[in-house]
């Protein structure tokens, strides 16, 4: 891994470092970085070779054009700015904050509870149809593995028709056949294609685009990745849930760089914790986490681990310069909530 570069941007004092969602947006006068602010609650645009500040939309809980409760967006242009609200709903606003359209997203066989619409699983605009996923089980402890085909979890809205489509896209029933493996993916659009990254499967999935058609399964296991946690009852206490969880591995982010022909996925090490230590904390920022490097195949080409706590849990993205890690590791010893800090680097697999 090469370290090409660093960002560091200045924030003000009603703007956490910290955000659920943030990804790259490329305009005629530069690339930026869109992030929501958890504080101000406002979709912030920061020029990323100036480092500064460049525009921020506050989202209104009232008057003629509410927003009752955020759960993601994607800053498609100025004029075109999709936000996931709850109940489930797609709410589409401009630069002003006028609301230009709403529309929900509603499951013929499922009774949904909200959209997700952060880094792994953004919304994703192509041509005139916008593509969002839900992918979590609709009750992980109450369902049986029958009812996986009951629970397709990407949805396309045709914009210009104003209709949902939901493609056939779930987890296989092997996905339980040793217990019940937690669900949770990630994804991402590349040509005619949806490839699927499940968080507790070493397979990625590939599907058509237009037709939710499976195409193929494709092995991408990392030797670091063993012993998926299996959650076959309600965790007991409040601490045994992060005490689990932080003990098993699991994979995480999914990303294609164009700059590179390349795909990133990334994901959790085991982390044997101490007596004192901050559990949650610690599920909220994973203090280890490695990368996968792949090929436009989706052939393995390299794997990397960064130090303890270097980078932030699910905050990174792609610009022209490299893959943009975020250093805004809450349990870093160096962290500071005034900046956002961002190492850009490179891999430089033959």
């Amino acid at each position: 891994m090469e370290k090409v570069g660093f960002v560091k941007i200045p924030i003000s004092g009603n703007t956490s470092s910290r955000s659920s969602r943030t990804h790259l947006v490329s305009l005629d006068s530069g690339e930026y970085l869109a992030r929501h602010s958890r504080i101000s609650q406002s979709i912030q645009l920061y020029h990323l070779d100036e480092e500064r500040l460049a525009y921020e939309l506050f989202l209104a809980k009232d008057g003629p054009n509410p927003i009752n409760f955020y759960y993601g967006f994607s800053f498609i242009s100025p004029d075109s700015i999709y936000i996931s609200s709850v109940p489930p709903e797609i709410i589409m606003v401009n630069h002003t904050g006028e609301v230009k359209s709403r529309f929900k997203v509603n499951s013929p066989d499922l009774k949904l509870t909200s959209l997700s619409a952060f880094n792994g699983t953004p919304l994703i605009k192509h041509e005139n149809i916008l593509y969002g996923a839900q992918p979590l089980f609709m009750g992980h402890h109450t369902i049986d593995v029958s009812e996986f085909k009951d629970h397709y979890h990407i949805f396309k809205y045709h914009i210009l028709a104003d209709t949902i489509e939901w493609l056939p896209i779930h987890f296989r029933e092997e996905h339980w056949s040793r217990g019940k493996k937690m669900d949770n993916f990630s994804y991402l659009i590349k040509g005619d294609s949806i490839i699927v990254s499940p968080h507790h499967d070493h397979d990625l999935w590939i599907y058509r685009l237009n037709s939710g058609e499976l195409i193929d399964y494709k092995e991408t296991k990392s030797a670091y990745v063993k012993d998926f946690l299996y959650l076959n009852s309600m965790p007991t206490g409040h601490m045994e849930g992060p005490e689990l969880v932080l003990s098993h591995p699991q994979y995480e982010n999914f990303l294609y760089d164009r700059f590179r022909n390349i795909y990133y996925r990334f994901y959790y090490l085991p982390y044997h914790f101490s007596k004192g230590e901050a559990l949650m904390d610690l599920q909220n920022d994973r203090p280890l986490i490695g990368i996968m490097v792949l090929n436009d195949q989706l052939e393995i080409i390299g794997e990397y681990h960064f130090d303890k706590f270097e980078i932030e849990a699910g905050n990174y993205f792609v610009g022209k310069h490299g893959l943009y890690l975020s250093n805004n590791n809450l349990n870093h010893a160096d962290f500071s909530d005034d900046f956002l800090n961002y190492s850009i680097v490179r891999f430089n697999y033959e």
